[in-house]
């Protein structure tokens, strides 16, 4: 018998961050944010649904933190939140911008 067999199994959350060469300005209109490539020099204009996210992403967040924002500012479901949560993180770590369990 495996000594592991009897050990209760926990759960630990994914936790997500951006990476330490992203950065998140306010934009010119209102809001309106702008993500900075620090290594490249790209940017990209958010809009304020992304902005919550990324300003919840650069202190370290989980997914269900994340959707806890988007409902807390926006009218949206839970469930809706959650799915956008997940696909706005999914997105980002295509792009190598966040990491997770940090």
């Amino acid at each position: 018998m495996n000594s592991f067999t009897n050990r209760e199994s926990t759960t630990i959350p994914q936790q997500f961050a951006l990476r330490s060469w992203v950065s998140l300005e306010p934009g010119l209109e209102e809001n309106e944010w702008v993500l900075i490539d620090n290594r490249s020099g790209a940017i990209c204009t958010c809009n304020d649904s992304a902005g919550v996210l990324l300003v919840a992403l650069q202190n370290g967040t989980t997914c269900d933190q994340l959707a806890d924002a988007l409902t807390s500012r926006f009218d949206v479901s839970v469930i809706e939140a959650r799915q956008d949560a997940l696909l706005f993180i999914q997105q980002l770590s295509g792009t190598g911008f966040v990491y997770e369990n940090f």
